[in-house]
């Protein structure tokens, strides 16, 4: 086995939770009790087509570690053959697992290992898989053990020296961001193999996608607006070439509601991590997101290509054992 480490990015929220009594910690550990099996885990969204489960699940001393993994029902991936002899090189599809196979397999979109210690969260995105996508999975896994539906949120753990400014005193929000594309084959796409090369290549989209693309959703989720099920367009795009910019201000007087507004705006960027923004106050001052960020860089062991989840899950723990002692954060939140 080929094994590696690389450094992955880790970032640091805190929970809130809603409509349940107990921290996070509390609330996800008596749900994995109850449901203690992977695919008793499994969820999908509104599509019936892309599912999210906890795969791996572990106690690690005083954190409760899982890796949140995505996959999209029934999705091929795209293959080119390496033939030296051919002037075009052939592209077909994949399936992930024969049609008649006795067990299923899926190709996955990303994987997100994360840790919990009371209120604490810590996770290590990837690029299709986010915190948005481990908040809304908890939140229903929650909601399903206590048998209602409760609310989950997490935010940047705001240090002292900057709670006594309020996210209600927000005048103006602003986000900049540059987006990404994958290549992909539409499900249910003919076999490759039973058509031309270039009826197999037509057939190929790319999509918008990656951590900014989720980031950009998350926001609009959050503020209840319709997110855009996919946009899909010839050839592929580059960080450089498409960029997403957002300015939102209240524009009338002060007002319980422009609070609430702006309120839940700030909340939902504290979770998108895939974007850059800035606040301004209404005494013309400014804070930007970077600065509130609790995020490092963790060496996580690979082999052949596979993160490895203990490897994960010791150094989230060691991460969040050295903010307490620094008193970065409060051990209790």
């Amino acid at each position: 086995m080929a094994a590696e480490t690389k450094d992955k990015t880790c970032y640091h929220k805190v929970a809130s939770v809603t409509g349940a009594a107990g921290t996070l910690e509390s609330l996800f550990a008596a749900a994995i009790v109850a449901r203690p099996m992977p695919l008793a885990r499994l969820h999908h969204d509104l599509t019936g087509s892309l599912f999210h489960t906890i795969n791996s699940y572990r106690l690690n001393q005083t954190m409760h570690c899982g890796t949140l993994v995505r996959y999209t029902q029934g999705q091929h991936q795209l293959a080119v053959e390496l033939d030296p002899k051919a002037q075009d090189l052939p592209i077909e599809q994949i399936a992930a697992a024969e049609p008649n196979a006795k067990k299923k397999k899926e190709f996955l979109d990303g994987i997100c290992s994360f840790g919990i210690q009371g209120n604490h969260v810590l996770a290590i995105q990837s690029k299709n898989v986010s915190m948005s996508d481990l908040k809304e999975h908890i939140t229903w896994l929650i909601s399903e053990t206590v048998k209602k539906t409760i609310a989950v949120e997490f935010a940047d753990y705001v240090l002292p020296t900057n709670q006594a400014r309020p996210v209600s005193d927000i005048k103006k929000l602003s986000i900049v961001s540059s987006l990404e594309s994958t290549p992909v084959a539409p499900p249910g796409a003919q076999d490759a193999a039973k058509k031309s090369r270039k009826k197999a290549e037509s057939e190929i989209v790319n999509v918008v996608s990656g951590a900014n693309w989720e980031a950009v959703k998350t926001f609009f989720k959050q503020f209840g607006a319709p997110v855009p099920k996919g946009v899909e367009f010839k050839g592929p795009l580059s960080p450089k070439d498409i960029e997403i910019k957002l300015e939102l201000r209240w524009k009338r007087r002060k007002s319980n509601e422009r609070e609430r507004v702006l309120e839940t705006l700030a909340r939902s960027l504290d979770s998108a991590d895939g974007l850059d923004y800035e606040m301004e106050f209404n005494d013309n001052t400014w804070r930007r997101g970077r600065e509130l960020k609790l995020v490092t860089e963790l060496p996580i062991i690979f082999v052949n290509g596979i993160p490895q989840p203990v490897s994960a899950y010791e150094q989230m723990l060691g991460w969040l054992q050295r903010l307490i002692a620094e008193h970065k954060v409060s051990a209790k939140v």
